[in-house]
């Protein structure tokens, strides 16, 4: 047993209103129950009638001089697994190697409700696949200014898969497989992966349950880099084997599955590129080369306003394409690259913006309907030989874009410059009034990186700072997003 409940808190103890000192709701015996290998989880036994408990919520309260919001959730008795007469309540979010503070309260089908504290110690945390146990706070939190956000979801490129930091710099939930475990995407309540030629949900209890994908004309499907919400399931890139071929190709493919993981849509966002230019009496053989990693499909984004996706190839463009009429309607990109100086018919469909344009971007997100993205500012690296390959920024930016498709216009409404030059990889988010900034790839050395994760405010201001330092790999974490941990609800 890598953690325990106090001793003293293991005793049945008398649950009583909060109105009225008698014992008018039934007594309750908490017992841990741990068999879960991550220190960051663990579970409690209540020992009490479920038929007179509507639910249960937990909170790990923060550490002394910590900033980051307690982390909880509230699950329904029918979320929760019930023996006979004992509740089984998942706990997460622990810190490692620390006597955690974790509240429990009961509420009773009655109305009433009561509080039990329970310390609960957590063994230490290494990291056996990066470098994530070193994390270094270079910029703590003021008290006086937290972030509008808590919790971090790192999107980690190894067999661990996702983990979970704190604005404090703690690592509060780690994942450990030995499968494939990226892509990987927080749904709001468990993760959605993307596992060889499946994808894996995996709960922050550590359940997990794994759902083949088989897509009719591919031989083979693999999920790879992004992971979304579509209208009716998820969207996935993927890297695909088409029947009969001998390779991978970055085709590239988008496809929507549901939870089951049957096929809803797909999306040959190649041959529609490749069906535009030949309808205009061009030939897109220059561009559309199925035997190279000619795309990059880094970023999706739905948008139900009109039925549409915005789609994010790292090569040449952001580019946004009917849901249902598969028709390419406006590109936003480097005008210097072979895309724009070659291809007559992509150009008409370039919308007009003030410089910087987007260069190698990454992470596209809305903003009070306005796109957000990661400017890396890196030229493309795999265009045919002569082909342009588009500028190099001296830094990379976070910006937002107010698209105008009556002018077919694109202007800049915010954009942020912390000095950085991050090639590869890399996001920017909003959660309330601030931004999530991760510079991903750092450094000179190709496959040795470091990155900055960085919290600021509309205006700019640093509100915390923190550096994972290099390691072996491109991207260590690729992407970051903030998630709401303070208060989940499971419904069952």
């Amino acid at each position: 047993m890598k953690s325990r409940i106090t001793p003293a808190l293991a005793v049945i103890l008398c649950a009583c209103s909060a109105a009225d000192p008698e014992p008018l709701l039934p007594p309750i015996e908490v017992v841990e129950h741990d068999l879960h290998p991550s220190v960051f989880i663990t579970a409690f036994d209540l020992h009490v009638d479920p038929a007179l408990v509507d639910s249960v919520r937990f909170a790990v309260r923060p550490r002394p001089g910590a900033q980051a919001r307690p982390l909880g959730a509230t699950y329904a008795i029918d979320a929760l697994s019930v023996d006979g007469g004992t509740i089984v309540v998942p706990i997460f979010g622990l810190y490692a190697d620390y006597a955690n503070l974790v509240e429990l309260t009961v509420t009773f089908t009655s109305g009433g409700s009561t509080t039990v504290p329970a310390t609960v110690q957590a063994g230490a945390w290494v990291d056996a696949m990066g470098p994530y146990d070193e994390l270094q706070v270079t910029r703590a939190v003021d008290p006086a200014r937290r972030p509008d956000f808590s919790y971090i979801h790192l999107e980690n490129e190894t067999e661990q898969g996702p983990l979970i930091v704190d604005i404090d710099g703690y690592v509060r939930w780690a994942g450990l497989d030995d499968a494939r475990r990226w892509p990987n995407f927080f749904d709001g309540e468990r993760f959605v992966i993307g596992d060889e030629d499946a994808i894996s949900f995996l709960a922050l209890d550590g359940t997990k349950v794994r759902v083949p994908l088989v897509v009719e004309g591919f031989d083979a499907v693999l999920p790879h880099r992004a992971i979304t919400f579509g209208p009716q399931g998820y969207l996935l890139s993927v890297d695909v084997r088409r029947t009969g071929e001998p390779y991978f190709e970055d085709a590239p493919v988008l496809i929507e599955v549901d939870e089951h993981g049957a096929v809803l849509n797909t999306w040959d966002l190649g041959q529609i590129i490749a069906d535009h230019i030949s309808a205009a009496g061009g030939d897109p053989s220059g561009l559309v080369r199925p035997d190279e990693e000619w795309f990059v499909l880094n970023s999706t984004l739905y948008s139900p306003e009109d039925d549409s996706l915005i789609v994010s190839s790292r090569e040449h463009f952001v580019m946004k394409v009917g849901y249902t009429t598969k028709q390419i309607q406006w590109i936003l990109g480097d005008e210097t690259k072979h895309w724009y100086v070659n291809f007559p018919s992509l150009r008409a469909l370039s919308l007009g913006s003030s410089d910087p344009k987007p260069i190698g971007q990454h992470a596209l997100s809305f903003v009070d309907g306005d796109l957000l993205l990661f400017n890396n500012g890196e030229p493309s690296i795999r265009q045919p030989d002569d082909a342009p390959v588009g500028q190099r920024l001296p830094s990379s930016l976070a910006m937002i874009y107010a698209v105008d498709e009556v002018t077919m216009t694109a202007q800049v409404s915010w954009q942020y410059d912390a000095g950085y030059h991050a090639d590869f990889c890399s996001s920017v988010y909003r959660a309330g009034g601030d931004y999530l900034l991760t510079y991903a790839s750092l450094g000179d050395d190709l496959w040795r990186k470091r990155a900055v994760i960085q919290g600021i405010d509309e205006g700019g201001a640093l509100l915390f700072e923190l550096v994972v330092p290099e390691s072996e790999g491109l991207c260590r974490p690729w992407n970051s997003k903030p998630v709401a941990l303070e208060d989940l609800q499971f419904d069952g």
